[in-house]
């Protein structure tokens, strides 16, 4: 049941990301995976912080909205401006 709604939020957020105008680039099917992958990375992410929220209740909600917008808002701007982790 939770990994059934994971995967939903996960395809919404992949939906969201791939409505961004900017995300079209080089091979479509590896853009469309790519993009799918974020989305599942997100929602994974923002889970693991709520389930550890259970167990930090004296953190703010709001707090924890605004960690994960700079967390997701900031590293999903740097993909789009085209920066990408090298090894």
């Amino acid at each position: 049941m939770l990994l059934g709604v994971q995967q939903q939020v996960g395809a919404a957020v992949a939906g969201l990301i791939a409505a961004e105008p900017r995300t079209e680039r080089g091979n479509r099917e590896e853009s469309a995976r790519a993009i799918e992958m974020l989305g599942q990375l997100l929602a994974g992410a923002v889970q693991s912080l709520a389930l550890w929220w259970g167990d930090h209740e004296e953190i703010p909600r709001e707090r924890l909205v605004q960690v994960v917008m700079d967390f997701a808002w900031l590293g999903l701007e740097r993909l789009r401006a085209g920066e990408r982790f090298e090894r």
